[in-house]
């Protein structure tokens, strides 16, 4: 599913949120209005900077939200439509499967 505004920044490119902290969160704050407009029960992002600043505004707000790289969710996906039995080590597990 994408979200509204999908191809806007989250306001953390590269040292942005440092430099610019104020500005960074509001653009965060639109970022995140449009993911919880959404629903979703998986922030897929692959960038990690991105991830960052999106769980961290949710966590401001007491709010939480599983995150994967879409490489994670792509190689789960493959096994199951292939019904393959592939050992996942749990550090490559860790928290996809966790309620919070």
């Amino acid at each position: 599913m994408e979200i509204a505004d999908s191809d806007q920044c989250c306001g953390s490119a590269g040292i942005y949120n440092l430099v610019e902290p104020e500005s960074a969160r509001q653009i965060g704050e639109r970022k995140v209005a449009n993911v919880l407009d959404a629903s979703p029960e998986l922030l897929v992002s692959a960038n990690p900077g991105c991830t960052l600043q999106i769980q961290s505004i949710l966590r401001d707000r007491g709010l939480s939200l599983r995150a994967a790289h879409p490489m994670k969710c792509s190689m789960l996906q493959s096994a199951a439509v292939l019904s393959l039995d592939i050992p996942l080590s749990p550090r490559f597990m860790h928290g996809f499967f966790r309620r919070r």
